[in-house]
Order: structure tokens, then C-alpha cells, then sequence
């Protein structure tokens, strides 16, 4: 008799042990490949103009909020979806203004002093504004959207 109570002793031991170190491992967060970034801000402020640009990174995919607050031209605020090309973001710009929602393709080349906005010929193309060709992309140099403490 002594013998099988010991048994069940050293089972009921090892099983709490076992449990123990299932729920450890339970706690510790798998590893991921994908590669997070902090946001990042940027902004424009001259004259009476005020463009910004929050943006996080995940591996190649950029989310964040865009907005354009030019003077006499009615104010733009929306989500950014996009990716890095090469030093270029490409992003899909949805936005509300003057109570319509509207989406159109943009385009930022990033350098050592921020972002730089691209512009080119566009279409329509389902219901949204693209360019109708990125190598002929155009920067406006005079607007750099300079990084700036995130809020």
C-alpha cells in the first residue's frame, strides 16, 4: 500500500511541475519576424499653411493620419495606408472634406531633412485618384515636412 501512495505522490508532482512549466511557457510572447516601429511625425508650418504626417512602420506596411490645413482652401484630415518603395512612400490618402470621403493616392520621398511631397498627373481610377505614372513623380521642394515630437 505505502508503495502505490508514493506513486501517486511522485505522479501528482510531476503533473503539478508539468503544469507549472506549461503555464510559464504560456506566458512568454512569441517571437515575431515582423519588424515594429515607433511613430514618427513630420510637419509643414509656413506662412498660414500647416500640413502633418503621423505614420508607424510594420516590415514594409505604413499606417497614419495626414493632414492639410492650407490657407483659404478647405481643411483635409485622414488615414494613410501605404507602403515604402525605396525611399518613397506610396499611400492611399482617405479623407473627409466638406462632408464628402474621398481617397487618393500619395506620394512622400523621404531624405535627411524629412519628407517630401510628390505630385504628377492623376485619373480616376474605382473611385479613386491615382497617378498615372510614379516615374514621372515631381517634388516640391519648397514644402519639407520636417520630423517633430509625436503627441
Amino acid at each position: 500500500m505505502k508503495m502505490v501512495n508514493v506513486k501517486y505522490q511522485i505522479l501528482f508532482i510531476i503533473s503539478i511541475m508539468l503544469i507549472g512549466c506549461t503555464r510559464k511557457n504560456a506566458d512568454i510572447p512569441e517571437t515575431s519576424t515582423a519588424i515594429v516601429n515607433e511613430m514618427m511625425c513630420y510637419a509643414y508650418t509656413e506662412n498660414k499653411d500647416t500640413i502633418q504626417l503621423s505614420i508607424t512602420t510594420s516590415d514594409d506596411r505604413v499606417t497614419g493620419r495626414l493632414t492639410y490645413n492650407l490657407f483659404e482652401k478647405d481643411k483635409n484630415t485622414g488615414k494613410l495606408v501605404g507602403s515604402m518603395q525605396g525611399d518613397t512612400l506610396f499611400a492611399d490618402y482617405t479623407f473627409m472634406s466638406e462632408g464628402v470621403e474621398s481617397t487618393r493616392e500619395v506620394a512622400f520621398v523621404k531624405d535627411e531633412k524629412g519628407f517630401v511631397e510628390a505630385f504628377g498627373a492623376v485619373e480616376e481610377k474605382n473611385k479613386k485618384i491615382e497617378f498615372t505614372d510614379h516615374s514621372s513623380l515631381q517634388l516640391n521642394d519648397q514644402i519639407i515636412l520636417r520630423p517633430i515630437p509625436c503627441k
